[in-house]
């Protein structure tokens, strides 16, 4: 993976995932993977529980890369 970010990144959102995926690779060939966390039987209450995840995570101080981390920063998760 290139040191700089490429033309395709355009979205300034995205710059810092490409940079964690660029330095996860760079250290052994790592690559990130999804976790299903929970089995939702609606796309609704996975969209819910989604949510409450993130809110855990930000409440952790966990690093998020996705854009909805961002607009959910500091509101309680939707139950």
């Amino acid at each position: 993976m290139p040191d700089e970010i490429p033309w395709w990144v355009r979205s300034p959102d995205l710059r810092p995932l490409y940079v964690w995926i660029r330095d996860l690779y760079s250290d052994g060939e790592r690559l990130p993977t999804m976790v299903v966390h929970e089995w939702c039987a609606t796309q609704a209450r996975a969209r819910v529980a989604e949510r409450a995840l993130i809110c855990e995570c930000l409440r952790q101080q966990l690093p998020l890369f996705n854009s909805e981390a961002g607009m959910l920063a500091g509101r309680p998760p939707l139950i």
